[in-house]
């Protein structure tokens, strides 16, 4: 149980750095505005891959206890 805390306290830092766009490229295939070599919208990416890093750290730390 205090693994799944850690990990997921650790998921959420990372989401809600990533969602103010900053350590863009912690992001696999990102580099310089592009993903896999198109051009993508950073802000938009940014919000979408914090939000999910968030999600995945409260799901990570509510586990332990539905399973």
């Amino acid at each position: 149980m205090l693994v799944n805390l850690l990990i997921g306290i650790i998921f959420i830092s990372f989401g809600c750095i990533i969602w103010t766009g900053r350590l863009l490229f912690l992001i696999a295939g990102y580099k310089d505005g592009k993903l896999n070599g198109k051009k993508i919208d950073e802000r938009k990416l940014s919000k979408l891959m914090g939000a999910f890093l968030v999600l995945v750290g409260i799901f990570t730390i509510l586990t332990p206890y539905f399973y």
